[in-house]
């Protein structure tokens, strides 16, 4: 035998039951406006989202560690893809060969650049340039000169000596 509500319960729980059909109102009408969104932007009904693509991502290479020279970095196309993007290694700047510091007015390239650009591009018009910084070969010069200074006073003292005797 089953249970069958009576008048007085139903007066008692209508409040309840008028709150749950209202919400399920709302429910119906959200779900059908969306519905009618994805009919708008002429999607398949069924498609209401747009379909995230996979996270997992392979090298597009032959190398496949993860080695200073297979970087890479996730773009994503214009499909809306994600996928690796492999980055060339950065260029180190020639140095001073005695002080160490980035020579300006040369590039930072990579090696093989080096050999596709002209002979003024890697050099600065100057003795010792793009090999030395200006400071370096003016205190060279400065020290050539004062080093011959001295050979000379040396020269004149021993002169100065042989005479007296």
């Amino acid at each position: 035998m089953s249970w069958v509500p009576s008048p007085k319960f139903h007066q008692k729980h209508k409040a309840s039951t008028l709150r749950l059909s209202t919400q399920l109102n709302f429910e119906f009408t959200k779900i059908s406006r969306l519905n009618d969104n994805a009919n708008d932007l002429n999607r398949p009904p069924n498609q209401k989202f747009a379909k995230m693509s996979s996270n997992r991502l392979t090298y597009r290479r032959r190398n496949p560690y993860n080695t200073r020279s297979n970087k890479v970095r996730v773009v994503k196309t214009p499909g809306g893809e994600l996928r690796y993007l492999h980055i060339k290694k950065a260029g180190t700047a020639p140095k001073c060969g005695d002080c160490g510091i980035k020579l300006p007015g040369i590039p930072a390239l990579r090696p093989r650049e080096y050999s596709q650009i002209s002979r003024p591009k890697k050099t600065v018009q100057r003795a010792y340039g793009g090999s030395r910084c200006a400071n370096c070969v003016r205190d060279r010069i400065v020290r050539a000169f004062l080093i011959e200074e001295q050979k000379i006073v040396k020269k004149v003292l021993k002169e100065s000596q042989q005479k007296k005797r």
